[in-house]
């Protein structure tokens, strides 16, 4: 009997680490390849089975650089969390190459395997409502030179859903997890509402889905609901709040805004025409964004950056053009547009808005360890909060630090040595 991957088909895996053995069951909530999972633990270990929604891992080959999921969610999360390790889809180029070549290549958790080998065609036993069944699956040898790690995966032989059905781990046969049952739906269907397509967790326990074409928000832990499908996009949490999006009236025309981890809307509710996220206690906001035309004008609207109680913290001055990412160790990187090359200038102001320095800079990174790189032209240098240049602008490279030093090249291409010890 083939059992059929469809809604509300339960997989039941086994996975041991070393000297724990546990059992997850995962439900399929969706009919497509890439699908998601509602999952619970079975741990004697734990005080109760948890309900939680997380994706499905989908790996892709080692070529195209990256390991995705449905959401923002990577395999590697998994593997360091304490959730278990979930069933993933290999991806069918993956698997056709298998097929047809018998070798391929995989990103799998943050670990490029260089090679796949396909080393035997055979049958796999599993149990299948309650009748032990063989299922076609490919046995594959995992190699990953760098690491001299070599690890053996079994992926069930179907085309559209060539599901590792047991991996075995750091060439160890203690750790490793395997599908041990497929069956019906056991979990509360009243917890797996089949019509959310959840994404990703966003931090402080909770997790978005998408229902139609708007966001809802849950409690990772309880699976209750915090919000019902409201906002068109929400962002992960930054100290402790998220930025929202919803459309207004006006088809095209957005607001934003900020909502804590209960869902509670910061004060004003979402009244932004543009907003960022918050970090290092601030948010850059606008009110009131003018039209392109005004725009062009040199009309900027009302720019603010506010603090987490939705607060007015300053009013960022009409000679600034423009921030870079927002606030890092108490400076934000600015911009002033150059009339002359027309060309943006680089410089810094502090939590009250006010420049440390003249806004004269090529390039410049963040500050770190009380200082910030800065560029003008080809060569580099170092400023200190105050703005003053500590390091001269005359090096062929970004500095090192090391044991309060900066080891930097300079013009003659001699490696030199500034102590930092006072950032002065």
């Amino acid at each position: 009997m083939k059992p059929q991957l469809k809604k509300g088909t339960s997989l039941e895996y086994e996975m041991a680490d070393f000297d724990v053995c546990d059992q997850y069951q995962f439900t399929i909530i969706s009919e497509k390849p890439e699908f998601s999972f509602a999952w619970r633990i079975a741990s004697e270990s734990e005080e109760h089975n948890a309900i939680v929604n997380i994706p499905l891992i989908i790996l892709k080959n080692a070529d195209e650089s990256h390991t995705i999921s449905q959401g923002d969610f990577a395999l590697k999360d998994v593997i360091n969390s304490n959730k278990g390790l979930p069933p993933f889809l290999i991806s069918k180029k993956i698997h056709a190459e298998l097929k047809k070549k018998g070798k391929s290549k995989l990103i799998y958790g943050g670990i490029k395997y260089n090679e796949l080998i396909l080393t035997e065609t055979t049958t796999h036993t599993v149990n299948i409502k309650d009748k032990q069944e063989k299922i076609p699956v490919l046995i594959v040898k995992a190699k990953n030179d760098r690491e001299k790690q070599e690890d053996k995966l079994i992926i069930w032989d179907d085309k559209n859903y060539p599901i590792v059905i047991k991996a075995t781990m750091f060439g160890s046969s203690d750790y490793y997890w395997e599908l041990k049952k497929i069956g019906e739906e056991k979990i509360n269907k009243k917890k797996v509402a089949v019509k959310k397509r959840v994404l990703y967790e966003i931090g402080e326990n909770r997790t978005i889905y998408l229902e139609g074409t708007l966001y809802g928000m849950v409690d990772t832990v309880s699976s209750k609901d915090i919000f019902h499908p409201k906002y068109i996009d929400i962002k992960k949490f930054r100290e402790k709040l998220a930025l929202v999006k919803k459309e207004t009236k006006k088809k095209n025309k957005y607001k934003y805004g900020f909502i804590d981890v209960n869902g509670k809307e910061l004060s004003g509710g979402l009244k932004y025409d543009v907003a960022n996220e918050f970090s290092d206690g601030l948010a850059f906001v606008i009110v009131d964004l003018p039209d392109m035309f005004a725009q062009r004008l040199g009309q900027k609207g009302d720019r603010q950056f506010i603090d987490t109680t939705g607060k007015t913290v300053f009013a960022l001055s009409n000679d600034i053009d423009g921030i870079l990412y927002g606030f890092h160790n108490g400076f934000c990187r600015v911009l002033k547009l150059d009339t002359v090359d027309k060309i943006n200038k680089h410089g810094f102001i502090d939590k009250t808005g006010k420049p440390i320095s003249k806004l004269e800079y090529d390039d410049a990174d963040d500050f770190e360890h009380g200082i910030a790189l800065v560029k003008k032209g080809n060569y580099f240098g170092y400023i200190n909060a105050e703005g003053k240049e500590i390091i001269p602008i005359e090096h062929q490279t970004k500095g090192t630090f090391y044991e309060n030093k900066i080891i930097i090249m300079n013009k003659e291409g001699a490696q030199v040595e500034y102590d930092m010890k006072n950032n002065k």
